[in-house]
């Protein structure tokens, strides 16, 4: 019964932010699409794209791994393990994220010029360079809390809290005259939301994951090879999904330019909504 009931009230939690999460995001967009052109929401939807293939490469696939072990090793009650691995992904993310931002920074104007042929692409990928290690690090913890069974606090941050800022964000900088580089700071700091907020929440509720992990040498060997061998796979999972649903828009982009892209991107969405 009790089992049901967690089972019953966290979908239901999930169903509602969900929802908030659809009519947020609309917003936003329906924003970039009015106040820019199709244009811009091309532009915008080509960047969302190749900041996706980088979280999905920067992460190695440790997410999954991070949120597949955390439940084992609290069955288990091996707190010290949970620890450890949570501390291990932040160093890795740590390192993939400044050097996905340093390569981006970079190879803006090779991705622009002449993969999509667009001078506008470059400067707000530049300007998302700047935000790719906040967003490969704002994860980790809220995979915790997801792990952890805290499914209202997940739900809030992930579906509403960061939506809710990305549109004040955005509205605020259109009033004060921002151009389209206003779409790529309001979306990272959504980032930046989902990060402080679920540092904060696992600092709170999980005080035992900032003590310092008492593991044994071979211990931490043992958790990393069984940590890695079900990870890495998954990073591969990872980067096919995302090409599958950005192989469109990709060739769109290269082919036929991005407004058609931004035209694409506000009719699909509709679609899929259903």
């Amino acid at each position: 019964d009790s089992s049901l009931k967690l089972l019953v009230r966290s979908s239901f939690l999930v169903l509602i932010g969900v929802i908030l999460s659809k009519v947020l995001t609309y917003i936003f967009r329906i924003i970039i699409a009015r106040k820019f052109g199709p244009e811009v929401y091309g532009l915008f939807s080509l960047v969302t794209m190749i900041l996706g293939m980088i979280l999905a490469v920067s992460s190695l696939g440790l997410l999954d791994g991070i949120l597949r072990f955390i439940p084992q090793y609290r069955g288990s009650k091996e707190k010290d393990k949970i620890t450890y691995i949570l501390n291990l992904t932040n160093k890795i993310l740590f390192i993939t994220g400044i050097t996905s931002a340093v390569l981006l920074f970079f190879l803006s104007d090779f991705i622009a010029f002449n993969i999509f042929h667009n001078a506008d692409l470059a400067i707000l990928l530049r300007i998302l360079s700047y935000f790719v290690p906040i967003a490969v690090l704002a994860n980790p913890f809220l995979v915790v809390i997801r792990g952890y069974e805290f499914i209202s606090s997940y739900s809030f941050i992930y579906n509403i809290l960061q939506n809710i800022v990305r549109v004040l964000t955005l509205v605020i900088l259109v009033l004060l005259g921002f151009n389209a580089s206003s779409t790529v700071i309001s979306f990272c700091l959504g980032f930046l939301a989902v990060l402080i907020c679920s540092y904060i929440i696992c600092r709170y509720k999980i005080p035992e994951l900032f003590i310092k992990s008492k593991l044994s040498q071979k211990d931490k060997q043992i958790v990393r090879k069984s940590f890695f061998s079900y990870s890495f796979p998954l990073l591969f999972f990872g980067i096919i999904s995302l090409l599958f649903y950005w192989t469109d828009s990709f060739f769109l982009g290269y082919f036929k330019g991005v407004e058609s892209v931004g035209f694409y991107n506000a009719t699909v969405p509709i679609a899929m909504f259903l």
